[in-house]
C-alpha cells in the first residue's frame, strides 16, 4: 500500500463523516482517484461504507483497515527508531575518535530534538561536552551542529553537521 492510501485511511479513521471531496482536498489526490481508492478499500474489506445518499455516506475502518493502519504506524516507528539509533552510534563514534585525539566537544544549534539527541549520545558515551559556540582561537575543537548557518559560522573548527551524517 502506498503512502497516499494510508493517508486516506488515517483521515477516515479520524473522521468517518468526511466526504471524498474533503479527502481529495486534504491529500491533494484527485476526486476521481479518491473515489477509485474508496471503492478499492471497500472491496478489500478495509473500510465499510454506510449511508443512503452521497451526502449521508460514512466510512468506517474495518478491523482489517485498522490493522493496516497500525502495521504502517509500527513500521514507521521501527524505521524512525533505527534511524535515531544509527545517528546516536555515529555521534558516539565520532565523539570518541576526536576525544581520543584531545579535542574538546561542543554542541551548537537550537535547543531542539537534535540537541537532545546529541546530548543523549554523548552522555551515553560518557564524553564531556559544552553547549554553545567555542571561543574564537580555540584549538582542537569538534562541533556537532545541524543548522547550515551554524556550520558556516564555525568553519574555523572541525564541524560535523548531523543532518549530513550517513549511517
Amino acid at each position: 500500500m502506498v503512502q497516499e492510501e494510508f493517508d486516506i485511511l488515517n483521515i477516515v479513521a479520524n473522521n468517518p463523516i468526511t466526504s471524498q471531496r474533503q479527502i481529495a482536498r486534504q491529500t491533494g489526490i484527485s476526486l476521481g482517484q479518491v473515489n477509485f481508492l474508496m471503492k478499492k478499500f471497500a472491496t478489500k474489506g478495509l473500510i465499510k461504507i454506510e449511508g443512503q445518499t452521497t451526502k449521508s455516506l460514512q466510512y468506517h475502518l474495518t478491523p482489517s483497515g485498522m490493522a493496516a493502519v497500525a502495521e504502517k504506524t509500527l513500521r514507521y516507528m521501527k524505521n524512525s527508531f533505527n534511524a535515531v539509533r544509527e545517528m546516536i552510534n555515529c555521534i558516539i563514534s565520532i565523539g570518541r575518535e576526536y576525544h581520543s585525539k584531545g579535542y574538546s566537544i561542543y554542541i551548537s544549534g537550537s535547543r531542539d530534538e537534535m540537541m537532545e539527541l546529541c546530548i543523549l549520545a554523548l552522555n551515553d558515551a560518557k564524553l564531556s561536552y559544552h553547549i554553545g559556540n567555542p571561543p574564537d582561537g580555540t584549538d582542537k575543537v569538534l562541533v556537532f551542529c545541524w543548522e547550515q548557518e551554524a556550520e558556516e559560522q564555525l568553519q574555523e573548527f572541525t564541524c560535523v553537521n548531523l543532518l549530513k551524517l550517513k549511517g
